[in-house]
Order: structure tokens, then C-alpha cells, then sequence
């Protein structure tokens, strides 16, 4: 790993610490306060934009990623597509939605139409977001994205704790979670005006390429989000928000092993793009061992203490959930090393469309398996079906990447001693801040 990502690595590390630690206390105020029933509504209302976002993008995130990082087109015209697609795309789904509720009423139960239609429009800044941390990674910014999610995480615990304390109902909650992803849009386009001097000035040009490009990848990446949350609409439709709130309280705290990952990746994925092959591939090796030493060593943290912390944090009524986490963990390993791959294919080879087809078949083995596993095994079902399709994408790209790099899988794969002693230093240099130690 080259020096310029290991200096930065240690800044980005105290980011996320910050913003895993914070999101950890929102989790637990809000579990401890609502409860699996109602706290299973308020992810259901989370999980619309989150899942609207990521299909209504259409590719841009991948394709300012890849124009910014190879000085394809400039910072303030990319920028300026986005926040045009953004707005474009939130409006069309706001008003498709306006019909459908109109014919149907609100097409979820626990969620009523009102509720619904706040869902639908908290997608047009979810994308923005989205499509800014793309900017900011591909122009090597990746900083300004772990900022960012520091400060709006502290913003959101201190929001939902005053809503908490003043015992507002649970549509008022949802309404106050809807202004907060508005909130997070605000923050991220304030940071980017210093480097935008004429933010909406859109380039045609750069749009028809950015979609040409970034169709392929954009495909698999809708699906990589479907396979993470469609499992939790097809919790909640067949076994209701009780059960949604304890899988998707599991599926959380899995999840925060890859933000260690995100880190690695994102401070790499400038350099991935922009070297020459044998240093890119040398990097993505690099990374990937970095990335199995850090989420392997948590997940069995995790895995170890899941059955004592998960009730005696989250409370006695989100024990159902400690199952599920452990079954998911495997998987989760899986998932990250593959996505340290697939920056290499994508970003580096210009070759999206294998990543794309991993998606699919992962997401279709996943379909699959829910489907047979949630009516008999219920969520423990849902979390085995996803760590099989999980690990299903890895062996698919773990195969792609030798035949593309030439490298050998038992090195990019197998740790070697120097990473051992990066990933210590590492550590030792993020948490120095913390510590109050000098260098």
C-alpha cells in the first residue's frame, strides 16, 4: 500500500470511529425506546430511500468516481449533474408515488400514505449524497465523506434524543428522520461549494458519457442494495415489524464491520484507478489482505459477544436478533473482500459489467434462498441466505480478478507479516488522537 494511502488512512479511521461510536448510541436510544415493533416501522421508513436512491442514481455514483479520478471532466460540471439528476428523478418519484397512493393507498401496511409519500421524497437528497461521496472519492477527497457522516451522526443522536425525551409519537419521529437525511444533502453541498464556483452549470456531454459508463456498473449495484434490503421487505410481508426490527438490528450491527472495509477502499480507489496495472494490482492485493485481517478480527469479536451484548445493550426484547448476527457475520467477510475486488475490475479495468453479473447471481441465489428459508427458519433463515450469496459473489470475482490481473489468489488473499505490522500502525496512529498521545 502506498505511502499516501497509509498517511491518510489514520484520519479517515478517527471519522469512522467517530461516526460508528455516535451511530451505535442513536441504535441503542432508539431500540431501548421504541422497541423491535416500532423501531421495525421506523427502519421500514429508512429502508424506501436508502433502496429508492440507490435505483433511481442510474449509474452516476460510479461514474463520478471514475471521471473524477481520471480528470475526465471537471469537479463543477460533474457536480452540477448531480444535483440536477438529484432533483430531476426525486420529483418524477415523488409524483408516481402521489398516483399510487392515490389508487392504492400506502403499498406498506405498518407505514400510512402520508408517511409513505415522506419516505418517497427523502430519496432525491439520499441520492445527492450518494452521488457527492462519489465525487469526493474520485477527486481523492474521501475525508470530506467521513466528516460529513461524523457530524451528521452527532446531529442525528442528538435530534432523536431530544424528540425521545419529549416523548413525540412515532409519526413524529419518522417525520424528524425524513428532515435529517435533507439535513445530511445540505451539509455535503455546503462542503463541496469550495471547490464548485459555478455549481449548476450541467455538461450534456459529461452526463451522456457518465450514463454510457456507469449503466453497467449502476445495474450491479442496484442489485448489490436489493440483496442487502429487499430480504427486509420480505421479513417484514411475511413475518411483520417485530421481526423486521430485531433482522434489521442484526443486519446493522453486521454491517458496521464494513466500515472498516469502506475506509481502506475509498482512501485506495483514487490510486486503483489512476496507476498503471502491476501498482494497481498490487494495491487492490494489498488492500484486500488489510481488509481480511481488520473485518475478520472484528466479526469474531462480535460473533464471541453477540449473545451477552445485544440484550444487555439493545435490551432483553432484541435477544431474537443475536442469531441471525452471528449467521450473517461469515457472510459479511465474504462480501467485503469481494468489494475490494471489484474496485479493480470497475475502477481500474473499466470493465463494470463483471461486477454486474456477480451482482445478479448473487441476488438471484439470494431470492432463492429467502424464499425456501424465512417461512421454515424465519429471520435465522433470511441471515443464511444471505452470508451463501454473500461469499457466492466472492468466489465469482475472485476468479475475475486473477484472470484480468494475472495475480495469484493464495497472495491476494493469504496475509504476509508487513500487514500485520501496517494494520498495528495503523491502528496505533488512529486512536493516538484519542488517546491524547503525541507522535
Amino acid at each position: 500500500m502506498s505511502s499516501p494511502i497509509s498517511k491518510s488512512l489514520p484520519s479517515l479511521f478517527l471519522w469512522q470511529f467517530i461516526s460508528v461510536v455516535v451511530g451505535l448510541l442513536t441504535q441503542v436510544l432508539l431500540a431501548r425506546t421504541l422497541g423491535p415493533h416500532d423501531k421495525g416501522i421506523l427502519d421500514l421508513f429508512l429502508l424506501i430511500p436508502v433502496v429508492g436512491g440507490s435505483i433511481a442514481e442510474f449509474g452516476l455514483l460510479t461514474s463520478n468516481t471514475y471521471f473524477a479520478g481520471k480528470g475526465t471532466y471537471s469537479l463543477p460540471s460533474l457536480h452540477a449533474n448531480s444535483v440536477l439528476w438529484s432533483l430531476g428523478a426525486g420529483i418524477v418519484l415523488l409524483f408516481v408515488a402521489l398516483a399510487v397512493s392515490l389508487g392504492i393507498a400506502s403499498p406498506f401496511p405498518s407505514l400510512t400514505s402520508e408517511m409513505f409519500l415522506l419516505a418517497i421524497a427523502a430519496i432525491a437528497p439520499s441520492i445527492y449524497s450518494s452521488l457527492w461521496s462519489g465525487l469526493m472519492y474520485g477527486s481523492d477527497r474521501a475525508g470530506k465523506v467521513y466528516a460529513v457522516a461524523a457530524i451528521t451522526s452527532l446531529i442525528n443522536l442528538v435530534a432523536y434524543g431530544v424528540a425521545l425525551a419529549a416523548g413525540v409519537p412515532l409519526k413524529t419521529l419518522l417525520i424528524l428522520s425524513g428532515i435529517l437525511l435533507f439535513i445530511r444533502a445540505f451539509i455535503s453541498f455546503l462542503s463541496v461549494r469550495t471547490h464548485t464556483a459555478v455549481p449548476f452549470q450541467p455538461d450534456i456531454k459529461a452526463l451522456r458519457q457518465s450514463f454510457r459508463y456507469g449503466v453497467a456498473l449502476y445495474i450491479g449495484l442496484a442489485l448489490n442494495t436489493l440483496h442487502f434490503r429487499f430480504v427486509q421487505f420480505l421479513v417484514e410481508s411475511m413475518l411483520g415489524p417485530a421481526d423486521l426490527g430485531n433482522f434489521a438490528l442484526a443486519a446493522r450491527i453486521a454491517e458496521m464491520v464494513w466500515l472498516l472495509d469502506f475506509v481502506v477502499i475509498n482512501a485506495s480507489v483514487f490510486r486503483i484507478t489512476a496507476s498503471v496495472q502491476q501498482e494497481s494490482t498490487r494495491i487492490t492485493q494489498r488492500m484486500t489482505r488489510m481488509i481480511g485481517l481488520a473485518v475478520s478480527g472484528m466479526s469474531l469479536l462480535i460473533a464471541l459477544s453477540a449473545s451477552f451484548i445485544v440484550p444487555w445493550v439493545f435490551g432483553a426484547d432484541f435477544t431474537p436478533a443475536v442469531l441471525p448476527l452471528i449467521l450473517l457475520l461469515p457472510g459479511i467477510v465474504g462480501w467485503s473482500l469481494a468489494r475490494s475486488l471489484a474496485q479493480f475490475v470497475a475502477y481500474h479495468q473499466g470493465r463494470p459489467w463483471y461486477n454486474t453479473a456477480g451482482a445478479a447471481v448473487a441476488f438471484a441465489l439470494n431470492l432463492v434462498l429467502n424464499f425456501l428459508l424465512i417461512p421454515t427458519l424465519g429471520i435465522a433463515g433470511a441471515a443464511i441466505a444471505s452470508s451463501i450469496s454473500y461469499i457466492s459473489n466472492l468466489v465469482f470475482l475472485a476468479v475475475v480478478f486473477r484472470r484480468l490481473s494475472g495475480a495469484k489468489t493464495l497472495p491476494t488473499f493469504i496475509p504476509q507479516r508487513e500487514d500485520f505490522v501496517l494494520l498495528r500502525q495503523l491502528l496505533t496512529d488512529s486512536l493516538r488522537p484519542l488517546l491524547g498521545r503525541k507522535g
